[in-house]
């Protein structure tokens, strides 16, 4: 054992031992990481206090890889800073050499899981990035990290070092099984029937097609969700029904999306790894009307809620007989919001770093808001909505098969629905 390290405390929950799982076979997603541009005077000592107070307070940010579980070290890791005030444009070679070397994967038997860089390029212009193992943390906690990072900087407080294992207990008791295979008997009965996205294997190939919208449209995803009493990621999954209808004739199929999985509420303070993926059953009976979409996607959204934490591999051994294996792969969504969005410092502007992640996406590196191992991955699409300071961006994760020039017409068909959302909402708004 490692100087500094304590015995383990805490066990793994079933999220993590499905990582280390895939990480044994050579699979598994890369570190979870975001980058982002600061603009105004950043205080770089007080901005380290506050990340070295965040490993405090969470335990897996200072976790280290052990067989018998995690071991937490009491050492944590300062910000590393470097000043390149010289790089222009602010995305360099040098700023991008760094930038990729924090994003590394990371051997968890002699390093901990976490690192933060603050890279100034200007008397006032900073990148700043977080990456953070799989393994510790998934992408709800980022969020929190955010939001705790710029606090502790805004307030400096001693931190509260959280004691998760009691929390993580509920996630990986035994007892909770007999609940899952209760609840995967009723998935199999709602899926009789279903058909998987009629999309070729692409054999572990895949690209990404990216498109950026006005802001105003995520503001009008959430009125017209405010007003149907539903969420914003509901609203999306009808729209995207609706876009695969358009060019595909499939008005009744199979989707998958990840869920944070924060089902005990205690959960939402700690830095963790309990993400799930659960299928969702989405159809409409006239394809062409939005509403019949809208309806069902209310509905299945709800269900999916109601079995978020049942293991992703029970559900797909739940699916009839007559479906593929990879039926819930096939088609995958996601509504998300930046992860540093709560990201508040006095008197700095904040941007996504976007030339960063192009570069991450030109190199075929795992983009990260939704990382996913390639061995998990065997056809398929997958369209994000992501909203940023600045924009809606949506994403479209393909197999190769289905082609650029199908993935930027099925982006098409998804802003066509979204404008017509838009439209509606501000007609409704009108009187």
């Amino acid at each position: 054992m490692r100087a500094g390290d304590t015995e383990p405390r805490l066990r793994w929950t079933s999220t993590q031992e499905r990582l280390l799982r895939e990480r044994a076979e050579g699979a598994g997603p890369p570190p979870l990481v975001t980058a982002i541009e600061l603009d105004g005077v950043v205080e770089g000592d007080r901005l380290d206090r506050a990340w070295q107070e965040i490993q405090r307070r969470q335990p897996f940010l200072r976790c280290r890889l052990s067989p018998e579980g995690p071991v937490i070290s009491d050492q944590v890791r300062p910000l590393i800073r470097a000043d390149l005030p010289g790089s222009s444009p602010r995305f360099s070679a040098d700023t991008g050499e760094i930038l990729a070397t924090a994003a590394r994967p990371r051997d968890l038997t002699i390093e901990g899981p976490a690192e933060a860089v603050l890279i100034r390029t200007g008397p006032e212009a900073y990148l700043l990035i977080c990456a953070i193992d799989h393994l510790a943390t998934d992408g709800w906690s980022f969020g929190l990290i955010a939001r705790e990072w710029s606090a502790q900087y805004r307030t400096p407080s001693p931190a509260r070092v959280l004691d998760p294992a009691g929390i993580i207990e509920k996630y990986a008791h035994p007892e909770r099984l007999q609940a899952h295979r209760a609840a995967a008997i009723e998935l199999a009965r709602e899926f009789e029937g279903a058909q998987a996205f009629p999309l070729p294997p692409s054999q572990g190939r895949w690209a990404l097609q990216l498109v950026e919208l006005p802001l105003e449209i995520a503001r009008g995803i959430r009125a017209r969700a405010a007003r149907e009493r539903t969420t914003p990621f509901a609203l999306a999954l009808a729209v995207l029904g609706w876009a695969l209808w358009i060019d595909h004739r499939t008005n009744d199929l199979i989707v998958s999306t990840h869920v944070a999985n924060r089902s005990v509420p205690q959960s939402e303070q700690i830095v963790c790894a309990v993400y799930n993926t659960v299928p969702i059953r989405v159809s409409a009976p006239d394809g062409d009307n939005f509403d019949s979409w809208l309806a069902s996607a209310k509905q299945a959204s709800v269900r999916a809620l109601q079995r978020q934490s049942v293991p992703f591999s029970m559900a797909r051994e739940a699916l009839p007989d007559a479906l593929p294996a990879d039926a819930l792969l096939r088609a995958m969504i996601n509504f998300d919001e930046h992860p540093f969005l709560g990201f508040v410092l006095p008197g700095v502007e904040i941007h996504e770093a976007s030339a960063w992640n192009q570069q991450r996406i030109g190199d075929g590196i795992h983009a990260p808001w939704y990382s996913t191992s390639t061995r998990a991955w065997p056809a398929g699409i997958t369209v994000s909505f992501r909203e940023t300071w600045d924009a809606l961006q949506l994403h479209c994760h393909y197999g190769c098969e289905l082609g650029d020039r199908g993935a930027l017409m099925l982006l098409g068909r998804v802003t066509e629905g979204l404008a017509l959302l838009t439209d509606s909402t501000e007609r409704d708004s009108n009187g």
